[in-house]
C-alpha cells in the first residue's frame, strides 16, 4: 500500500515538472512563430504570418496564467512581440482577424514585463516595445479617422493617450484627436470627456468650447450649450467665432442690448466684414433705432453691393416709415386738404428712398415675392405705372 502511494507521488512530481517544462517550451514555440510571422511579412507573405502568428498566439496564451511562466519577463516580452507584430500589419485584413485588442494586448504586456524586471535587464526592449505601440496606435488611429471609422479612431487615440499618460506624458494632441474621433463617432459623453482633458492639458483651441457647445445642444441641455461658449468667451475673448456663437444666444434669449454690444465689439475686430455690418444693423432694426439700423445696413451695402439681405432690409424700413406716414396722412380731416396734401408728400418721398435699395435687391434676388410686392407698391404710388405693370407680371410667372 506504502508503495503503491509513493509511487502515485513521485507520478503527480514528474506531471507537474513535464506541465513546467511545457510551460516552457510554449513561450520558446511562441517566440519561433513569430520570428518566423515576422520574416514573412516582410517578403509579403501575409497568409504565412497569418498562421505563424495564429500559432505563436496559441503558444503564448497559456503561458500568462501558468503559475510556472507567469512571473517571467520573456514571457510577457514575448506576448508583447507577437501582438506588437499583429498591430504593425493591422492593414492586412487576414492578420487583422486575429485579435480585437492587439495594440492594448502588446501595451499591457510590455508594462508587465518591465515590472517583472526589477532590474532592468531587458530595460530598453520594453521601453521601446512601449514607444512603439504608441506610435502605432496614433498611426493606426489617423488611418482609421481618415476612413470614417471614428469609433475605432477613437479607440486607437485613447490608447495613445493611456500609454503616453504611463511615461508621466500629456499627448495634447492624442487628447484632442480622441476627443474629435469620439464626437464624430456620435459618442458625445466621450467626447466631452475628452475635450475637458484636452483644456486641461492647455491645448489653446477655441473651437473646442463651440464643439462642446454643440453636443451639448444635441442633447437638449441648453444650459451647457450657452455655458460652454461663455467659457470660450472668457478664455478666447478677442474669438470671432465664439463672439457671434455668444450673440446668437442673446439673440435667443431675446436680449437685444447684449446683443449688439457684443456685436459692435466683433465689428471693430472686423470693420470690413459686411456680414457683421448687417448683423448689428438687424440688431438696431429690431429694437427700434431705425437710424443706427441703416447705417450699418449702408456700411454692408459699401463692403458688399451684391448682398442682398441689408439692400432688402433698408429698403423695408424707408417701405414700412413711408407707410405709417401714409397711415397718419389718412387720418387728417377731410377739410385739411393743404395739411393731408403734405403729410402724403411726405410719405411719397420716403417711398422713393426705399426705390434704389428694393430694385437692387430685385436685381440680386429677382424671385423673391416681398420684393416684388414692395416694389408694385411703390410704383402704384409714385405714379410708375408700367414699371408697375411689369413688375407684377412677375407674380404670375
Amino acid at each position: 500500500m506504502n508503495f503503491t502511494m509513493r509511487s502515485t507521488a513521485v507520478a503527480v512530481v514528474l506531471c507537474v515538472s513535464m506541465l513546467s517544462v511545457a510551460q516552457s517550451s510554449n513561450v520558446t514555440n511562441a517566440k519561433f512563430a513569430h520570428d518566423a510571422a515576422f520574416l514573412k511579412s516582410q517578403t509579403g507573405d501575409f497568409e504565412g504570418a497569418a498562421k505563424d502568428l495564429m500559432e505563436a498566439i496559441a503558444e503564448i496564451e497559456p503561458t500568462i496564467s501558468h503559475e510556472k511562466t507567469m512571473t517571467k519577463e520573456k514571457t510577457w516580452r514575448y506576448r508583447g512581440m507577437i501582438y506588437e507584430l499583429v498591430s504593425r500589419n493591422l492593414d492586412q485584413p487576414i492578420i487583422a482577424a486575429l485579435d480585437a485588442d492587439p495594440v492594448g494586448k502588446a501595451a499591457n504586456s510590455y508594462a508587465k514585463a518591465l515590472e517583472l524586471d526589477p532590474k532592468g535587464a531587458y530595460l530598453a526592449e520594453n521601453t521601446t516595445g512601449l514607444d512603439v505601440m504608441r506610435s502605432i496606435a496614433l498611426n493606426t488611429g489617423v488611418q482609421r479617422y481618415n476612413a470614417d471609422d471614428f469609433a475605432g479612431a477613437f479607440d486607437m487615440f485613447s490608447k495613445a493617450v493611456t500609454l503616453s499618460e504611463s511615461k508621466g506624458v500629456t499627448d495634447t494632441l492624442a487628447l484632442y484627436n480622441a476627443a474629435l474621433s469620439a464626437d464624430r463617432s456620435g459618442n458625445g459623453v466621450k467626447a466631452i470627456e475628452y475635450y475637458k482633458k484636452t483644456l486641461i492639458a492647455g491645448m489653446p483651441e477655441p473651437n473646442i468650447f463651440q464643439f462642446m457647445s454643440k453636443i451639448h445642444k444635441s442633447a437638449g441641455d441648453t444650459v451647457a450649450a450657452d455655458n460652454a461658449i461663455f467659457d470660450g468667451r472668457k478664455a478666447f475673448p478677442d474669438n470671432q467665432a465664439l463672439l457671434i456663437d455668444e450673440v446668437n444666444i442673446y439673440l435667443g434669449r431675446g436680449e437685444l442690448e447684449k446683443a449688439v454690444a457684443n456685436l459692435e465689439k466683433s465689428v471693430q475686430a472686423d470693420s470690413t466684414n459686411a456680414t457683421l455690418h448687417y448683423s448689428v444693423g438687424s440688431v438696431y432694426d429690431n429694437l427700434g433705432k431705425i437710424d443706427k439700423a441703416r447705417e450699418n445696413y449702408t456700411k454692408a451695402i459699401g463692403l458688399d453691393n451684391n448682398y442682398f439681405d441689408p439692400n432688402y432690409n433698408i429698403g423695408a424700413s424707408y417701405y414700412n416709415e413711408a407707410v405709417e406716414l401714409i397711415n397718419k396722412a389718412n387720418a387728417i380731416p377731410p377739410n385739411k386738404i393743404k395739411e393731408y396734401d403734405d403729410a402724403k408728400k411726405k410719405a411719397d418721398d420716403v417711398f422713393k428712398q426705399a426705390l434704389p435699395f428694393l430694385e437692387r435687391a430685385h436685381e440680386i434676388s429677382p424671385d423673391d415675392v416681398a420684393t416684388i410686392k414692395s416694389l408694385g407698391e411703390i410704383y402704384a404710388r409714385t405714379g410708375d405705372l408700367e414699371k408697375r405693370k411689369v413688375i407684377m407680371a412677375k407674380l404670375q410667372q
